[in-house]
């Protein structure tokens, strides 16, 4: 019987994984093919931050797709960034471009070792999901759709929980 049992819980345990691959796989998240590795210098706003390339020593500011925080004055703004900055600050970081913006800031999906930074600050109720249609953007630099459904239920459960920028 307890064999059995073993059989299963391995038959599951590699269902999940089997799942979480092709999902990472669809949302363009591929870490450790990052080809540059790079130094936190500081963060900028809630959804922005300024890097330092290890291989040439220059800094480049990263964009994160798909949110949109509150502007310095805004409500929770203050909140936002620090919040990504106790994020990004942590340790390790993956920053998977998808291109760059018309101010040249690198456009990407960054995620540390328990998930995705927007997603969090999502949940947490300091940003809202930005699609990119109010943008004059290219296609390239718009949220894939499968993204934009993660995206969207972090939100709305920062929405139906009332906190941060949805609390009034």
């Amino acid at each position: 019987m307890a064999k059995s049992f073993d059989q299963k819980s391995f038959f599951w345990v590699a269902l999940l994984v089997l799942i979480a691959s092709v999902m990472s796989y669809s949302y363009g998240f591929r870490v450790g093919e990052r080809k540059e590795s790079y130094t936190f210098l500081r963060v900028i706003n809630g959804d922005t931050f300024s890097v330092e390339s290890n291989k040439g020593k220059t800094e480049k500011k990263v964009r994160l797709l798909g949110i949109d925080a509150p502007k310095t004055g805004e409500c929770a703004s203050e909140s936002a960034k620090e919040k990504l900055e106790i994020l990004i600050g942590s340790g390790k970081f993956a920053i998977n471009k998808v291109g760059d913006d018309n101010f040249g800031n690198t456009v990407a999906n960054v995620l540390i070792s328990d998930g995705d930074i927007a997603e969090k600050l999502l949940v947490e109720g300091l940003a809202k999901v930005d699609d990119g249609a109010k943008d004059n953007i290219g296609f390239e630099l718009k949220p894939k759709e499968e993204y934009l459904r993660v995206l969207r239920v972090a939100e709305n459960k920062a929405r139906m929980d009332k906190i941060g920028i949805w609390s009034k």
